[in-house]
């Protein structure tokens, strides 16, 4: 598996960080807290298991995001349906779809799909 960036010393991230700004209104623990969450789910670091639920006004931010994120993460992310996690009361069972993400990353689901 790999990502979905070939990483050099010289990288520049000031486009990136300067999204981050704009999207999140500078707010600098927000900002720091969405690179921790970015992290673990890079790293696999399963003892810290966060979801994320994003809702804004402006939709293209939060698409842009998420977009970046998924194409950095290339092979550890995961796009799924939303019906997965809706709550289904007639059934006791765990969808195949939900079995399915075991070891995945970074999985990514929109209700408006």
């Amino acid at each position: 598996m790999t990502t979905g960036i070939k990483s050099t010393r010289t990288q520049n991230a000031r486009r990136w960080l300067q999204f981050l700004n704009e999207i999140f209104n500078g707010d600098e623990s927000l900002i720091d807290w969405i690179w921790r969450f970015v992290g673990y789910a890079i790293t696999g670091y399963f003892r810290a298991n966060r979801c994320l639920g994003l809702r804004e006004p402006v939709r293209m931010a939060k698409e842009n995001l998420i977009t970046a994120v998924r194409q950095a993460m290339g092979d550890y992310a995961h796009d799924a349906p939303f019906s997965s996690f809706e709550l289904n009361a007639h059934s006791s069972n765990i969808p195949n779809d939900i079995a399915a993400l075991k070891g995945e990353r970074f999985v990514t689901s929109s209700e408006n799909q």
